[in-house]
């Protein structure tokens, strides 16, 4: 299982996650999808692109 970032499309947070072999992404810490409450299927994992755009944004 690998570690990746995902973020939520509902609430666009940002959250530490597992990804397991399947593919799917979910955050470390719960079982269930984004605790704004939407499902699984809202979470995706980042990619190195949005990573940037988010270090970006905090300088």
């Amino acid at each position: 299982m690998n570690r990746t970032l995902c973020r939520c499309h509902e609430c666009n947070s940002v959250y530490a996650a597992r990804k397991p072999d399947d593919g799917s992404v979910q955050i470390i810490g719960t079982e269930s999808g984004c605790p704004c409450g939407s499902e699984s299927s809202a979470l995706s994992e980042m990619t190195g692109d949005s990573v940037d755009e988010l270090g970006d944004r905090a300088s």
